[in-house]
C-alpha cells in the first residue's frame, strides 16, 4: 500500500510537469511587450560605462527591440520601473545598491561590478538581461 501512494505521488509530480514548461515567468510580461518592440532604459550616471553599453546593446538584440535611452534622476527611475513605465534602469549603478530589495538586479557587468536593475518578478526579463551580460562579458573578453 505504501507503493500505492508513492506511485500516486509520482503520477501527480508528471501530470504537473506541463504547467511548468513555460518557466520563467513574467508576471507583468516585461519581456514578451518588448520583443520585438522597444526595450526603455532610464540612464542614472551621466554616461553609461562601456560594458554596460555593449550590455544593453546585447539584450536589445536579444529582443529584437529597439534600444532607447533616456535620462532619470534614481528615485524617479526606480518609481517608473516599478510601475512599468520603463524597462530597465542603467548607469553605474553598484551591485550591492541598498534597492536590492525593491528591484531585481542583473548579474554584475565589467571590471566595475555594476548591475541593471529591473523590475521585481520579471523573471524571464531577467534571464534574457544575465544573457546579455554573459554575451557582452565574453565579447569584452577577447
Amino acid at each position: 500500500m505504501a507503493g500505492q501512494g508513492a506511485l500516486a505521488g509520482l503520477l501527480a509530480g508528471l501530470l504537473a510537469l506541463p504547467a511548468s514548461c513555460d518557466l520563467p515567468r513574467d508576471p507583468h510580461r516585461t519581456r514578451d511587450q518588448t520583443l520585438g518592440e522597444t526595450l526603455v532604459v532610464l540612464v542614472v550616471a551621466p554616461e553609461l560605462t562601456a560594458d554596460e553599453d555593449r550590455t544593453l546593446r546585447r539584450l536589445a538584440e536579444r529582443l529584437e527591440a529597439e534600444l532607447v535611452l533616456g535620462p532619470g534622476d534614481l528615485h524617479s527611475a526606480i518609481d517608473a520601473l516599478r510601475h512599468g513605465e520603463v524597462q530597465a534602469i542603467a548607469g553605474a549603478i553598484p551591485k550591492d545598491t541598498p534597492y536590492l530589495d525593491e528591484v531585481a538586479a542583473t548579474n554584475s557587468i565589467g571590471r566595475e561590478e555594476f548591475v541593471i536593475l529591473l523590475r521585481p518578478g520579471e523573471n524571464a526579463m531577467l534571464l534574457a538581461a544575465n544573457r546579455a551580460v554573459g554575451d557582452a562579458e565574453e565579447e569584452r573578453r577577447q
